[in-house]
């Protein structure tokens, strides 16, 4: 059996992947998304800028890194997709896609 801090390494190492130099707030931005939305149920974006402590720009600035495209229009890491808050027109709701649904996946394994 692995020890905490290994499996947390492995996790590390997980991000790196997708993004060699992925900010820690974009990680947790994932965690959290994905933890909060594991039955499919999307997230609301102030969810996440109330659980991760974030101001609004910084919150979708993460999001946005997770999606397909970023704030500055490059390539995404397509992780997340945005969609149209169904209680509250002026927000967005967020939700896995497959591949973060995959990635998720990978990480609970090594978390086993």
């Amino acid at each position: 059996m692995l020890k905490p801090e290994t499996r947390l390494l492995l996790v590390m190492e997980e991000f790196r992947k997708l993004d060699a130099v992925m900010p820690i707030q974009t990680a947790a931005a994932f965690l959290h998304i994905a933890s909060a939305s594991e039955d499919g149920t999307p997230v609301e974006m102030k969810k996440i800028q109330a659980a991760l402590d974030l101001s609004s720009s910084s919150a979708t600035r993460n999001v946005q890194a997770l999606g397909v495209r970023t704030d500055d229009r490059k390539s995404g890491l397509d992780l997340v997709c945005t969609l149209p808050n169904p209680d509250d027109a002026r927000s967005r709701c967020v939700q896995l896609t497959p591949k973060g649904r995959r990635v998720w996946k990978s990480i609970m394994r090594l978390m086993e």
